[in-house]
């Protein structure tokens, strides 16, 4: 009796204490049905003993009360397994059969190359933890650690007449909203998507209601990796104490870190100009070993009375990178970050804030790719082939 009742009540009473912002995902109370039925067989059997260690003891004439208990137990058990039987195979069993073919996204993945890039919308990030992050986060870590990226690929997920990625048409130009993706700053204007012209991208694959998409290769240029002790000469650097760098051994070999305390800005010597009236986009990585919960990001902006204040810039797999539930749950030493920036009139800037003055920080791997159609391109997806 007190088997069944315990683990929903003490989800029930967890959410309410404050202690979680939200139950765990649905998905997560069907993995653990087997560990449920585990547990209450096997005190029906531990209580069917007692009930019967029990009657023996106050009479040994009562001793076929033990006969007499395991009827019992099977009178109560086997209405019980009917009952369950017919609701898995009409509510759970149709649900699963239908579910979507996530398992394929993973076989998917695993195809890709080791520097290739994958990224979901936050939507999904539950189920595409279970079915690909891994292999997302291994290849990212490549990434970083070798300075290189491959392809960039995304997943668009339907259901019924919504999807994550919507069409719109802009003076003239189709583009891919790319939709539910962690916007690091709305500038006041409220979220906005990330924005692809339809042009830049192609299909690559489809399962039943998931569209895996790739964005062409030959608009992807590389524009900076942090690979030796010269490439610092890039930035001007403002922190709360002197930098300095240090050397993180890498599969590759050894690996620019740049260490600090507190927070640290860098602004780029280099201000980047976007093509003239074209489309301009970059996607930039970075590793950061911060304190826990504190901000790092990446991306263009500009300094405004000794503020940066960033272009439009968007996260992307921030949900997965680590957990679904938080970005520090298994406390790992590098936390990598990815993220996708409007160029604009504007210079690279990385930033790091800690609270604390302080704390010891890091960072390396910084890597910067460029995506671009000129305006010569993008006439032509308006007009045609």
């Amino acid at each position: 009796f007190c088997v069944l009742p315990l683990p929903p009540a003490a989800v029930y009473l967890a959410v309410k204490s404050g202690a979680f912002a939200f139950p765990p995902h649905g998905r997560v109370f069907f993995y653990l049905q087997p560990f449920l039925f585990i547990c209450a067989a096997a005190g029906a059997r531990a209580l069917t003993a007692k009930i019967a260690a029990f009657a023996g003891a106050r009479s040994p004439a009562m001793a076929p009360a033990r006969t007499a208990a395991h009827i019992l137990f099977g009178a109560l058990f086997v209405p019980l397994a009917i009952c369950a039987a017919q609701d898995l195979k009409n509510n759970y069993y149709p649900e699963r059969a239908g579910r979507e073919p996530l398992h394929k996204v993973l076989e998917f993945v695993k195809t890709l190359g080791p520097w290739d890039l994958f990224l979901t919308s936050n939507g999904p990030h539950v189920e595409f933890y279970l079915y690909g992050a891994d292999e997302m986060r291994r290849r990212v870590n490549n990434i970083v650690d070798q300075g290189e990226l491959g392809g960039i690929y995304f997943l668009e997920r339907r259901r019924g007449n919504q999807s994550d990625v919507d069409r719109t048409v802009r003076e003239g130009v189709e583009y891919l909203e790319l939709k539910d993706y962690s916007q690091v700053n709305p500038l006041g204007r409220g979220p906005e998507p990330l924005r692809l012209p339809a042009a830049l991208v192609e299909p690559v694959a489809r399962f039943d209601n998931l569209v895996i998409r790739r964005i062409k290769p030959q608009h992807i240029k590389k524009a900076y990796s942090l690979k030796t002790p010269g490439d610092m000469d890039r930035w001007l650097i403002s922190a709360e104490s002197p930098a300095h760098l240090e050397s993180f051994r890498t599969a590759s070999g050894a690996q620019p870190v740049l260490a600090f305390n507190g927070s640290i800005v860098l602004l780029s010597k280099l201000p980047r100009e976007a093509e003239k009236d074209g489309f301009d986009l970059n996607v930039n990585f970075l590793t950061a070993r911060t304190q826990e919960d504190q901000a790092v990001a990446y991306l263009n902006g500009v300094v405004r009375e000794g503020n940066v204040v960033f272009n439009a810039s968007w996260m992307a797999n921030a949900w997965t990178l680590d957990h679904p539930y938080g970005g520090n749950i298994f406390r790992r030493e590098w936390r990598p970050a990815i993220f996708f920036s409007d160029i604009g009139s504007s210079s690279e800037v990385v930033q790091a804030h800690q609270d604390d003055p302080g704390a010891p920080g890091a960072l390396r791997g910084l890597l910067s790719y460029r995506i671009t159609m000129t305006d010569e391109e993008l006439r032509k997806t308006k007009d045609g082939p």
